[in-house]
């Protein structure tokens, strides 16, 4: 199995591998890695399910041009923007909120914390 950091390479388009796991858990057969364009792509896409660039939705961000998907807002955070560039996008949950999930997409995920709880800062996880 070889990551997508090699792939970006081009090492394993000699055919001779029989299966490619990337980072983001989708296995491919060697006639889909043959389909996949390496070109990469622009700030605020990434590569989809389907293999083409496509739009970073709420909660993700691309800052740099990659073959790869966008990556998730962390834990304690979350992002209402499209087609975001830059984690600073990125917002902390307020102070007594906290997210549970990465990639929240919008303050409404920032969930109240329980009673006997408190977030006494911003950006928490729960």
């Amino acid at each position: 199995i070889i990551g997508a950091n090699s792939a970006a390479t081009g090492n394993f388009l000699d055919g001779s591998v029989m299966l490619l796991k990337i980072w983001h858990g989708v296995e491919l057969d060697q006639h889909a890695v043959n389909q996949i364009s390496l070109d990469p792509c622009p700030l605020g896409s990434g590569l989809s399910a389907s293999f083409e660039c496509a739009d970073c939705q709420a909660g993700t961000y691309s800052d740099v041009d990659s073959p790869e998907a966008c990556y998730q807002c962390p834990i304690g955070k979350y992002s209402e923007a499209l087609k975001a560039e830059s984690i600073g996008t990125c917002i902390s949950c307020p102070v007594g909120k906290a997210s549970p999930e990465f990639a929240a997409p919008s303050e409404s995920d920032c969930l109240t914390c329980p009673a006997g709880k408190y977030a006494g800062g911003e950006g928490n996880s729960v």
